[in-house]
């Protein structure tokens, strides 16, 4: 009998919904930067909702990062990102947006590694003011609202 109640109990408890994954496919353009070492796509899924003082980051840590296979300070293509979203994230918050960023490291003429972590849009004037080469053009972040499920 006991053992009936417990199966009876278990089953009106309501399940949590699964993990769900978001995969970005991030186009990506790096040209002539012969510094350039390393370079990183990260993407983050958020929940915002008026009266947060800073949108809630819903992915999982360890998802949503991939490094770009930068060859001879160039790489044209796609990278694809994907970032998980726990099940008692979902259950918790509604995703709203989502954003994708690039950051980079390279090596200064010195022969030693920039690696400091800066705000957006300082590292292009950085780059340019450590190596002497000029960016012409740097997208470095986009975000979005999700559509809804």
């Amino acid at each position: 009998m006991l053992i009936t109640l417990l199966v009876l109990g278990l089953g009106t408890v309501n399940a949590p919904p699964p993990m769900a994954d978001y995969v970005f496919q991030v186009p990506v353009r790096i040209e002539n930067m012969r510094h350039i070492t390393t370079a990183q796509v990260s993407c983050s899924i958020v929940h915002d909702a008026p009266g947060l003082p800073n949108p809630i980051s819903l992915g999982v840590p360890g998802t949503g990062t991939t490094s770009v296979p930068v060859v001879d300070g160039a790489y044209n293509g796609t990278v694809t990102v994907t970032v998980t979203v726990s099940a008692d994230r979902l259950a918790r918050y509604t995703p709203t947006g989502w954003g994708c960023g690039i950051s980079y490291r390279w090596r200064n003429p010195d022969g030693t590694t920039f690696t400091e972590s800066v705000r957006p849009g300082e590292r292009e004037g950085i780059y340019t003011r450590l190596t002497g080469q000029a960016i012409a053009e740097a997208t470095t972040n986009v975000t979005g609202p999700l559509p809804p499920p």
